[in-house]
């Protein structure tokens, strides 16, 4: 599963699916399920966001 930032327009969705569709494509045809975070440089699984997002609250 890729997520996408909330607040997201559309066009900023095509953005980011053009921008990672080689690592969208790697991780989907590796068949290891995960959630990934979409963002404008890299795709970040879902256990390396939230230990991010806890950082910078700590």
């Amino acid at each position: 599963m890729f997520l996408f930032p909330g607040d997201a327009a559309r066009d900023h969705i095509i953005e980011l699916v053009r921008l990672n569709l080689a690592r969208i494509c790697a991780l989907a045809t590796a068949r290891q399920p995960n959630v990934y975070w979409l963002r404008r440089g890299s795709v970040t699984s879902y256990e390396e966001r939230l230990a991010e997002i806890h950082r910078r609250r700590t």
